[in-house]
């Protein structure tokens, strides 16, 4: 991913800066998803990756909240999670009932159509039926005890 950066690139932006507790963080992630030995690729590891990152920038936005350009990186990795569940969804999906279990996240699922309901004009029966039969409660800036 780096290759085609000057070596001084290279170094500032690797993994090599990485504190030691961090570098502990994403291996243990990576060993928990993977699907077999040196496996950093799969869907499941780099969507668990990019909830980390997602929840370190959360933590970091609730005390740097005028910080516009992390909320902005945060926003595309929400965006890049997003595609990847659905594509893990899609494809496999025992691997992506336990992926959203062990991050204790929630079911992307797909879009339902909303039930289109008709807006009648005027007003409702319900709204009639109150004012016909006179069923609001008495109100004393009202001389009959209802709003016209």
């Amino acid at each position: 991913m780096l290759d085609e950066y000057p070596e001084s690139y290279k170094l500032a932006f690797g993994i090599s800066t990485l504190s030691q507790a961090d570098l502990n963080r994403v291996h243990e992630i990576i060993a928990k998803f993977q699907r077999k030995a040196y496996d950093t690729g799969s869907s499941e590891v780099q969507i668990a990756l990019l909830t980390e990152r997602i929840r370190r920038l959360t933590e970091h936005l609730w005390y740097h909240h005028k910080d516009f350009s992390a909320k902005r990186r945060m926003y595309s990795l929400v965006g890049k999670r997003k595609k990847m569940m659905k594509y893990l969804r899609e494809n496999n999906f025992e691997r992506y009932v336990y992926t959203i279990r062990e991050l204790k996240m929630n079911d992307i699922g797909p879009k339902l159509p909303l039930p289109n309901y008709k807006q009648s004009k005027g007003m409702s029966e319900l709204k009639l039926r109150f004012r016909n039969e006179n069923l609001y409660p008495p109100n004393p800036f009202y001389q009959d005890g209802r709003p016209e």
